[in-house]
């Protein structure tokens, strides 16, 4: 009997001991005054790194990272390989930086390859130097995104209030489904501010400001070497100022809604066609109740089309609609198509509609190209962006009782 007792007794032991263990391992605390040699990742006796905790934390848990600067000894700086939520104490307050990567190739802030990963609150900078590329925030397997290869897909990872700035590519994204960025602050990067291809359908990209971008300020889509299509995106709320080629550019893919957003300071320069472009064919795509203003066609120097929105290769079923679009120095609007598109119900910079041989006569708002069907124009801008929906159901009901027509000069 007493030796039951001690069986039972020691059994028990190991059952707690292991049941402290499992819960230690589903939140894990990280500080740049902890230790990776004598830490066990509790608050009392966090990690140094951010890799060790993410290293240790069980699949499911989080690392929660204190404020601090974390310097980034070699690349990647934090690679992770299952589900988990990585979350900084605050936005501003949790730096990781690659400054001194300046001169290692293609560096990597955070690389994952993993489904339901989220990383939210910090800043990553300084990956990827002039000449040296490389990347803030990373969602990519090498290993299987060419067609070769053969594509292997995650799906359900989120990027929420990161500020990524000095990058080259602060937000990079393949073969990642239903990928989400929320209130994210993307400046200063060499290259595109948000780049997710490859099949990464189902983006949801909302409520991010997006500054100074060297070349496309969001790009989703697919096309030659960005591999397969990245239908049904929702590109909401953000705010782009100042990008070289399209400051929005929804590429080769299908089912879109674009709204709300502003975008200004853009060149339209390089692969793109606008500061909105819809390039290489894209089908069911609603553009309504954005602000679409002073693309002026330069920006740091660089040339281009200064088109408000511009589309392209054989476009099918194209809403715009209760759109400002005005002060832009190409045209409001460009089809480059032949297929006509819809763009009714606008605000062009003028209550007579757009200008131009395609426009209203004595109208001085932004021009239309040929095939871009402008009726009922709306005689003053929409208000700021914030009751999307209404103007959606307003566009909606234009799209009901519009006067379908393109009109043309003589």
């Amino acid at each position: 009997m007493k030796r039951s007792i001690i069986a039972v007794t020691g059994l028990v032991g190991v059952v707690l001991l292991l049941g402290t263990d499992a819960r230690a391992a589903i939140y894990i605390y990280v500080s740049t005054t902890g230790s990776d040699l004598t830490g066990d990742g509790t608050s009392s006796s966090p990690y140094a790194t951010i890799q060790k905790g993410v290293d240790m934390v069980d699949a499911g848990g989080t690392v929660d990272v204190a404020d601090g600067t974390y310097n980034a000894p070699s690349s990647p700086f934090v690679r992770i390989e299952k589900s988990l939520t990585l979350i900084g104490q605050s936005r501003d307050g949790v730096i990781l930086d690659g400054s001194g990567l300046s001169t290692t190739a293609w560096a990597k802030g955070i690389h994952t390859t993993a489904d339901n990963v989220t990383i939210q609150n910090l800043t990553v900078q300084n990956f990827g130097a002039v000449n040296y590329w490389g990347y803030g925030v990373l969602f990519r397997d090498y290993a299987h995104d060419t067609e070769v290869e053969g594509f292997v897909y995650y799906a359900g990872c989120t990027a929420e209030n990161i500020k990524s700035q000095n990058n080259c590519y602060p937000m990079y994204a393949n073969c990642n489904q239903n990928l989400t960025v929320h209130n994210c602050l993307i400046q200063n990067n060499l290259s595109d501010g948000m780049f997710i291809a490859k099949g990464s359908s189902g983006a949801t990209i909302t409520d991010n400001m997006v500054l100074n971008s060297g070349d496309h300020g969001i790009w989703v889509g697919g096309a030659g070497w960005c591999g397969p299509s990245c239908p049904d995106a929702i590109i909401t709320g953000n705010f782009i100022d100042g990008a070289r080629e399209g400051g929005i550019s929804f590429v080769a893919s299908d089912n879109a809604t674009i709204s709300g957003n502003t975008v200004t300071n853009v060149a339209g320069e390089g692969y793109s066609i606008g500061a909105l472009s819809l390039k290489d064919g894209c089908s069911n795509v609603d553009v309504f109740g954005n602000t679409i203003y002073n693309n002026s066609g330069t920006w740091n120097g660089y040339n281009g089309t200064g088109n408000g929105i511009g589309i392209d290769g054989t476009p099918s079923n194209i809403n715009i609609y209760h759109n400002n679009i005005y002060d832009n120095t190409g045209y409001g609007c460009y089809n480059y198509s032949t297929v006509e598109v819809s763009a009714l119900s606008n605000w062009w910079g003028d209550p007579l509609g757009p200008s131009g041989v395609y426009g209203a006569a004595g109208s001085l708002g932004d021009a239309v190209s040929d095939y871009v069907d402008w009726s009922n124009p709306l005689s003053a801008p929409i208000p700021e962006p914030g009751t999307i929906f209404v103007w959606g159901l307003l566009g909606l009901v234009a799209a009901g009782y519009g006067v379908w027509r393109r009109r043309r000069a003589g």
